[in-house]
């Protein structure tokens, strides 16, 4: 339906910049790159100021396995502009070609000229973690978590540090406001099982992955087909239910759930 609805559009008016790059964004997600990167490259030339275009267009080259491309291409354009979603995505690009110290340096300059980017900071602090840098990584997030508080990510990653700082209660406190914000939020709750059984305390523990569990699987018990939910996320799952059996905490219906959760993942 929307493919037909873009090409009606583009039968109408083939130099529409929009319409090209909403037709090869939808390329992309059914994994036609190629046509995808044609249909964004028409757009570009048509206007090339328009960030977001190159930002998609950047994914659909990481798609095809030309990520230096891609980064050769974004950094061009950083020389261009301070809009901050093409630096962001740059950082993304080097991080996942994991030119960490890179991917720093480039956040860094994005929050000299966007100091109140909560999403730069934050990003800054992951990649920090990831090389080691514990402080600075808190910091980073803690700066997020001051310009975003409505967010319950940036709390979460927050709580993320401290908890490998060995600020137990700090990461506890933490990732409580994330709850607080948002009572669904999954992540949150798995981090906050993780923080616990760090801290000894199994039945907490036990709290929290069943509410994370609840969150992610339906109440009755009954999982979602295979081509649902991603695998690797049930199989973490069922990984910490399985922990949750050898304490004895595991009731009759919650090893139903496990059951049901061994079955897909074999």
């Amino acid at each position: 339906m929307a493919e037909r609805g873009y090409q009606s559009v583009l039968a109408a008016a083939a130099d529409h910049p929009h319409a090209l790059h909403l037709y090869g964004v939808l390329q992309h997600q059914l994994r036609r790159n190629e046509e995808a990167l044609e249909l964004i490259d028409k757009a570009i030339a048509l206007s090339p100021d328009s960030w977001e275009f190159h930002c998609n267009r950047s994914l659909v080259l990481d798609a095809l396995d030309r990520q230096d491309e891609a980064i050769k291409s974004l950094t061009e354009l950083t020389q261009k502009t301070t809009e901050a979603g093409l630096w962001l995505e740059l950082s993304h690009c080097l991080e996942k070609a994991n030119l960490l110290e890179d991917a720093v340096d480039v956040l860094s300059r994005l929050i000299e000229n966007h100091p109140e980017e909560d999403r730069a900071w934050s990003r800054k602090g992951a990649i920090l973690q990831k090389l080691g840098r514990l402080e600075d990584a808190e910091a980073a997030c803690r700066k997020a978590a001051d310009l975003a508080p409505s967010r319950p990510e940036v709390f979460n990653n927050l709580a993320t540090v401290q908890r490998v700082l060995g600020k137990l209660a700090e990461a506890e406190a933490s990732v409580g406001k994330a709850i607080d914000l948002r009572a669904d939020f999954a992540s949150g709750w798995d981090n906050l099982g993780q923080i616990r059984i760090a801290a000894d305390d199994v039945e907490g523990m036990f709290e929290a992955f069943l509410q994370c569990a609840k969150i992610r699987h339906p109440k009755n018990g009954d999982l979602p087909p295979r081509t649902k939910p991603r695998l690797a996320r049930l199989r973490h799952d069922r990984d910490q239910l399985r922990f949750l059996i050898t304490k004895g905490l595991v009731d009759e219906q919650y090893e139903s759930c496990v059951e049901t959760l061994e079955a897909i993942c074999q």
